[in-house]
């Protein structure tokens, strides 16, 4: 029996793609290793791993290593609710605060697609002044005065309830505004090396996008499956938010991301998009 790595990240927004995975019967094994996005990035490019919901920054940057499941993705078409900018002042009077405190925006290292998101907005949308982008553990609770970035359930919980001292903007949200398009968080990518196990890659490509019609009639059922410190309403409404499609319009928006990365001087060119 052929046996396949996938990358599994622990946060709500792919949650029901892997409840359905464990839940099925396979004709091959399944080894799922869980880890947070930036690790599974590193996973995939060694090659250790066959296949993840990995960031769409870690595709655009290395692209010749990887091809791409078609009609998937984890994107939000406006709110994402999990990708959060937290500053203890309005971003109209960020330009002052920074000015006359520190210049440093503390970032979580667990996703690259985030962090560079923040990068091109704060340059071409917000712009705002040149800053000491530095990174905290990912999930480490934040303390002090400086923005921050804070990404998956724990940006969910400040979400849910926000602290009176801190102003809050979701990322996604942000981005449709810039652009009017969705914000592709991560696509579904494939190592080089799996195309060895073409045949297995192909029927889970068929089987998660047979999940995404069954998590859209099922949102309720499924967060009352989920252990979470979150209310199964509350997990329902977030996954409603979430979109899994890779439509014309996500595409252009991967490009328009990658064009931006590439002004920034974050990735060396635009490269296509390559599917199984």
């Amino acid at each position: 029996m052929n046996t396949i790595n996938i990358g599994q990240i622990s946060y709500l927004n792919v949650w029901p793609f892997f409840y359905f995975l464990k839940k099925e019967n396979h004709p091959y094994h399944i080894n799922f290793i869980e880890d947070h996005p930036a690790k599974l990035n590193d996973l995939l490019l060694k090659q250790e791993i066959d296949l993840a919901p990995a960031s769409s920054f870690e595709y655009l940057l290395h692209s010749e290593e990887y091809f791409l499941l078609p009609d998937l993705s984890i994107s939000a078409l406006e709110k994402v609710k999990s990708v959060l900018f937290c500053s203890p002042v309005p971003l109209d009077n960020l330009s002052e605060y920074l000015n006359k405190n520190q210049k440093t925006v503390l970032l979580t290292s667990a996703s690259a697609s985030s962090i560079n998101l923040l990068k091109i907005l704060w340059n071409f949308y917000w712009q705002l002044p040149e800053v000491d982008f530095r990174f905290k553990e990912p999930g480490k609770d934040w303390q002090g005065d400086c923005p921050f970035l804070e990404i998956g359930d724990l940006a969910f919980e400040l979400y849910l309830h926000s602290p009176k001292n801190l102003f809050i903007y979701d990322l996604a949200q942000e981005w449709h505004s810039f652009t009017g398009l969705p914000f592709i968080f991560a696509l579904w990518i494939v190592s080089k090396r799996a195309l060895e196990k073409l045949e297995t890659i192909l029927d889970l490509k068929e089987k998660l996008i047979s999940y995404k019609q069954k998590i859209k009639k099922n949102y309720l059922e499924l967060s009352k499956k989920i252990n979470s410190r979150f209310s199964t309403q509350e997990i329902a409404n977030y996954w409603q938010t979430m979109d899994y499609d890779l439509t014309a319009e996500h595409k252009a928006s991967i490009l328009l991301y990658a064009h931006y990365l590439w002004k920034l001087n974050l990735i060396p060119g635009i490269p296509g998009l390559k599917f199984i």
